[in-house]
């Protein structure tokens, strides 16, 4: 019985030596995705891009609403001067006008939700592949997402900076003076 205390102390003092030896070597860092997409480039841009189009189907939708309202009011006014039938078919004209708007306004809505979705994914996925590419250089064993999996992390586990900066490197629009070197070149060229 002595003999089997001593080995299983044994063998959790090797596993414990081992444990603590791979936690030495173990590098762990937590990134926030969420705040990569809204302070990256690439994310205001985004964000940009997807407000703009907000606004100008506002616009659409307000010239359609418009228009809904100048009908209605001419209807409202012109009632009593009208014959029934002709009544009816403004009534109608009305009702399909307001129908439409009702359509346009269930469509812009899913169509900019689309693809707002479509390039929300893209973006995120490229975020994933950086932090990847990022963990792989700087030598980490884990990184996690904060926020969702890591409930505390002290700040300097937090790489979601780095991650910004060579996210913004990867993906920046190419510099004019990489578009002028070939114009130089065929200058050279002719002489």
């Amino acid at each position: 019985m002595k003999r089997v205390c001593c080995i299983v102390t044994m063998v959790l003092l090797l596993c414990g030596f081992n444990l603590a030896q791979a936690a030495d070597n173990l590098k762990i860092g937590c990134v926030d995705l969420q705040r990569v997409i809204e302070t990256s480039d690439i994310g205001k841009k985004l964000k940009g891009e997807i407000q703009q189009e907000i606004e100008r189907a506002k616009q659409k939708l307000t010239e359609k609403d418009q228009e809904l309202k100048k009908l209605r009011e001419m209807l409202d006014r012109q009632s009593f001067a009208m014959n029934e039938d002709v009544k009816q078919e403004k009534l109608k004209e009305f009702q399909t006008k307001a129908r439409e708007l009702e359509r346009l306004t269930t469509d812009s809505e899913d169509d900019l939700k689309q693809r707002f979705t479509v390039k929300q994914q893209k973006l995120i996925q490229d975020v994933m592949d950086v932090v990847k590419q990022y963990g792989k250089e700087k030598g980490y064993s884990i990184i996690l997402e904060k926020g969702i999996t890591v409930i505390y992390a002290i700040d300097s586990f937090d790489v979601t900076d780095e991650v910004v900066q060579v996210f913004n490197e990867k993906f920046a629009p190419k510099a004019p003076a990489e578009k002028q070197q070939p114009k130089e070149k065929e200058k050279g060229d002719k002489k």
